[in-house]
């Protein structure tokens, strides 16, 4: 790709720290700069971001990072128009927005003045939660392109949105997965700082804790399969809407533990220590947590929404339920549980050798595709 064409990122959030899935994208983009060059510009963070910090990554810097100063409504969107100007005067000529409209629309005005593409990710089921005239409006006229993590989606945004599907690129989520590689030392003190032993059966939750997510759904499953598991322990990481409301159906369970908003860079550890994942969510587009159980060995139960089933090993079909069976959830709860040791191990295998399909390298890889490709139109 010529060096005088760059990518500019436009990112929510960054900083030190991020319970989000946020704290993946920094180092994605550092993935992505060692093969071109690269902008990034952050909606919100650190008021100081070090050049060359990165979340998650060994040491790769981070050229060019502009976090928002203003948090203002009007000074904070002419702000962001005005780094999106930097960026284009600078060579950027690709604009790859995530999720925010701001940036969507300061990205598409300054390309239709001086230039280039503006690709857009957006990776779930808005469609469930009304008509979103605005968002069907920027999808179709602000967007160059949508980009989204699988099929599903895409036929979801084509069928609900109106989007042509030659305008939708599929790239997935990604995981490092080297960082999944944990320590008996670092299982021990997780262990030891949430008062568990090795010995434990332990359920895990880890998403925001709001009810198209699930969270009304805990206490009828933990109730269910305490009743026949009654020593499994629930940890709860998460934080949102329902997190009260949570603490007060479940405050005289023993078996309980919430864990609150959970450092992306401690989730590894966490899972590795689990038993089992749960995720009822009644909306997802690519649950990037699953990817994260994959890279664990971590077994899991899920609803079959959005692309949850097109992104698992197939040896985790029958552990993937109807939106709203909680008892099919329960059973396939209690089934990994009591997994033999040959029956965890096999499937522990089967989960890390599919997240390799998800490595950050394999994505970038994508993504550096796509991105050349667009660059050829331009030129």
């Amino acid at each position: 790709m010529p060096k005088d064409k760059k990518v500019c990122f436009l990112i929510p959030e960054g900083g030190k720290n991020l319970s989000t899935h946020s704290a993946y994208l920094l180092d994605f983009i550092n993935q992505v700069g060692k093969d071109i060059p690269v902008e990034v510009i952050v909606e919100k963070g650190e008021k100081i971001y070090p050049v060359g910090y990165s979340n998650l990554s060994n040491g790769v810097n981070l050229p060019n990072v502009q976090v928002q100063r203003f948090t203002f409504f009007p000074f904070r969107v002419k702000e962001n128009l005005y780094l999106c100007l930097k960026a284009q005067m600078r060579g950027a000529k690709i604009f790859y927005v995530h999720y925010s409209y701001i940036s969507l629309v300061n990205a598409k005005i300054i390309t239709m003045l001086f230039g280039g593409t503006v690709l857009y990710w957006n990776c779930g089921m808005m469609w469930l939660f009304g008509k979103k005239r605005f968002l069907r409006f920027l999808l179709n006229h602000a967007a160059d392109y949508l980009v989204t993590g699988n099929e599903t989606m895409k036929n979801g945004y084509h069928e609900n949105f109106g989007v042509p599907k030659e305008k939708i690129k599929i790239m997935p989520n990604w995981v490092n997965t080297e960082r999944f590689v944990v320590s008996e030392k670092d299982k021990d003190d997780l262990r030891q700082e949430l008062n568990l032993t090795s010995s434990d059966k332990v359920v895990l939750f880890l998403h925001r804790l709001a009810p198209r997510k699930g969270s009304r759904y805990l206490p009828s499953i933990i109730k269910n399969v305490t009743e026949k598991n009654p020593q499994t322990k629930f940890l709860i990481a998460g934080s949102g809407p329902d997190a009260q409301w949570l603490k007060n159906e479940l405050r005289e369970n023993e078996n309980v533990q919430f864990l609150g908003a959970w450092p992306n860079n401690k989730v590894p550890t966490l899972m590795v220590i689990s038993t089992a994942y749960v995720m009822p969510s009644e909306e997802e587009g690519f649950p990037r947590v699953l990817v994260e159980a994959q890279a664990s060995g971590l077994p899991y139960s899920a609803f079959d929404i959005g692309g949850t089933k097109e992104i698992s090993p197939s040896e985790e079909y029958p552990y993937i339920k109807n939106v709203g069976d909680i008892s099919g959830l329960v059973s396939s709860l209690n089934e990994i549980i009591n997994f033999s040791s040959e029956q965890k191990i096999n499937l522990s295998a089967k989960l890390i050798n599919h997240a390799k399909n998800y490595d950050e390298p394999v994505v970038a890889k994508k993504f550096l595709e796509l991105v050349q490709i667009l660059v050829n139109k331009i030129s």
